[in-house]
């Protein structure tokens, strides 16, 4: 999609549609709810089949890379925002084709965010290409709470690649932060079942990206953010208790994104 809503992005590209549930952030996944329980166009889990998409699809980087060169920008595209590019019941086919696609678009930045750190060390101990690392490609792993930080670093740590990332989104407690890492992407949970993101834990990254000079993107708080984040004149029904206090339950929606009243929009150069 160009011109993608996610906010630390300009477009994303699903290859395939498709997934199953691997740990705690996967419990109330938007792209099951959306495109398997509502929309029943895949089915999710385990043993399932994956659903690639459309040629056309598969174009569109073509046509983006086109146009950053013409325009003489980089933009980021994530792959993949309604699957994993590292899922191992995808064909390896698939995803051959996709890092074909992505060979052919120097002019985009991609960014790879796995919850499979095993399959992607598998995968890369496999791949061959006498040029990788790309200097365009970036991986990163997703790290939602601590119990599944050391196994998902390490594995990030130990893959060829020019740049790491970490998604904690939905943040679900304290995370560390090692030194290796480019960029941290965080965020609350959205939806009707999400769970509240302590602010204790937002400000703890924050923080640690500050210590180490790494770049921080607060996505937002999701479904509950704290008083102070939201304006006076805003009536909210529902309230949680946190640690740091209650957390009301406002949506997901821009104005929320602020942090101690800042916004954290930082992006790696």
């Amino acid at each position: 999609m160009k011109n993608s809503r996610i906010e630390w992005t300009d477009h994303t590209f699903n290859p395939w549609i498709g997934c199953a549930p691997i740990s705690l952030g996967c419990d109330h996944c938007y792209a099951r709810r959306d495109f398997c329980d509502r929309k029943h166009f895949v089915q999710w889990g385990l043993g399932t089949e994956r659903r690639r998409t459309s040629p056309n699809t598969w174009r569109q980087p073509i046509l983006w890379n086109e146009e950053a060169k013409r325009t003489a920008t980089t933009p980021r595209v994530f792959c993949a925002s309604l699957a994993d590019w590292a899922d191992p019941e995808v064909p390896d086919q698939w995803r051959m084709d996709l890092f074909g696609v992505i060979k052919r678009t120097p002019h985009l930045h991609w960014l790879l965010l796995t919850k499979r750190e095993g399959s992607m060390l598998r995968w890369f101990r496999r791949f061959r290409d006498p040029g990788w690392p790309w200097p365009n490609v970036w991986l990163g792993v997703t790290i939602e709470h601590h119990g599944l930080a050391k196994e998902r670093l390490w594995a990030l740590m130990h893959t060829m690649t020019m740049g790491r990332f970490i998604s904690c989104e939905p943040l679900l407690s304290y995370v560390g932060i090692p030194p290796f890492i480019d960029w941290v992407i965080a965020g609350g949970e959205s939806g009707p079942l999400a769970r509240p993101c302590e602010p204790a834990n937002a400000r703890s990254l924050r923080d640690q990206c500050k210590a180490l000079s790494i770049p921080f993107f607060w996505k937002g708080w999701g479904e509950y953010a704290p008083r102070h984040e939201f304006p006076e004149t805003l009536t909210v029904s529902e309230a949680m208790g946190g640690r740091d206090g209650l957390l009301f339950r406002v949506g997901r929606r821009n104005p929320w994104r602020r942090l101690d009243g800042l916004e954290h929009n930082e992006v790696p150069q």
